[in-house]
Formats: C-alpha cells, sequence, structure tokens
C-alpha cells in the first residue's frame, strides 16, 4: 500500500497523472460501489457491458481531445475533454437510476 502510495505521489510531481480521471474514477468507484449490485439485479450482462464499453471509449476520446488541445494550443478542446467525460459519467449514472426506478415501477428519491 505505501508503495501504490509512494509511486502515485512521485508519478504526480513528474506530470505523469491525470487528476481529473483520477478524480473520475474515484467518485465513478465510490457511486458504482452504490449502484452496481442493484443496476446488476436489474440490467441485463450485456447492457452492463455496453454502458462500461462506451465510458472507456469516452475516455480514450477525451485524450485525443487533450492531445489535439496541447498541439493547436486550445484550451476550448482541453476544457470540452473534461466536459464531455464528467457529463457522460453522470449522465449514464442518471440513465441506470431511471432504468431501475421504471423496473421496481416506482420512481424513489434519495
Amino acid at each position: 500500500m505505501f508503495s501504490s502510495i509512494y509511486g502515485g505521489l512521485t508519478h504526480n510531481l513528474k506530470g505523469n497523472v491525470d487528476i481529473s480521471m483520477v478524480a473520475l474514477m474515484l467518485d465513478s468507484s465510490i457511486i458504482g460501489a452504490w449502484i452496481g449490485p442493484i443496476a446488476v439485479k436489474h440490467l441485463e450482462g450485456s447492457h452492463i457491458r455496453l454502458l462500461f464499453w462506451s465510458v472507456c471509449w469516452v475516455g480514450s476520446n477525451k485524450y485525443g481531445f487533450q492531445t489535439l488541445g496541447k498541439f493547436f494550443v486550445s484550451e476550448v478542446l482541453i476544457i470540452a475533454s473534461q466536459i464531455v467525460i464528467f457529463g457522460l459519467a453522470g449522465s449514464l449514472c442518471c440513465l441506470i437510476l431511471a432504468v431501475i426506478a421504471v423496473k421496481d415501477g416506482k420512481a424513489q428519491t434519495y
């Protein structure tokens, strides 16, 4: 555990870590641990794999936008990449919760 923390900190200091992706993964793991077991009961495996694939695909395209933004020295592309990845993650969480609410036949408020 300590070696992981040390490695993460040293890579961050060298500029090898994208803090926005770290924040997204931490937030997603917390929300996923809460929603995941419920979603598995209500969604088919193929639908869950499709949602997971879409997050991975958009996450990889985020780096494409960032690279283009750095190449063309455009902050707009870099900011757009952040908005797209966080927007998709939030949208997918809302979509999964909506599907669960519809399949339950009742909308729950949290």
